[in-house]
């Protein structure tokens, strides 16, 4: 797998530049935080949560190249971020 002749992890740092953090209340208890919900616009299925927003960007941090390989191997185009495009390699 390539991202234009750049790493992966140069790839998932662009795509992260686009992410963005909500706060998550409670169903029960709208009072209640439970935590940062945090995803990328055009990655859909794959997220982050955690306590902070910096956690939640981790745990969507690991789970994007595991994202990325899914992708790939469904035949499915990946976003291109920051001009960065992946590709299975040839």
């Amino acid at each position: 797998m390539k991202s234009d002749g750049l790493s992966l992890d140069l790839w998932i740092s662009a795509a992260l530049a686009s992410s963005a953090n909500e706060a998550v209340f409670g169903d029960a208890d709208p009072e209640q935080f439970e935590g940062w919900w945090t995803e990328i616009p055009g990655c859909q299925g794959v997220w982050g949560f955690g306590e902070t927003p910096d956690q939640s960007r981790r745990m969507l941090a690991e789970a994007l190249e595991d994202w990325v390989r899914m992708e790939i191997d469904a035949g499915r185009a990946v976003p291109v971020y920051c001009r960065l495009r992946v590709e299975a390699a040839r």
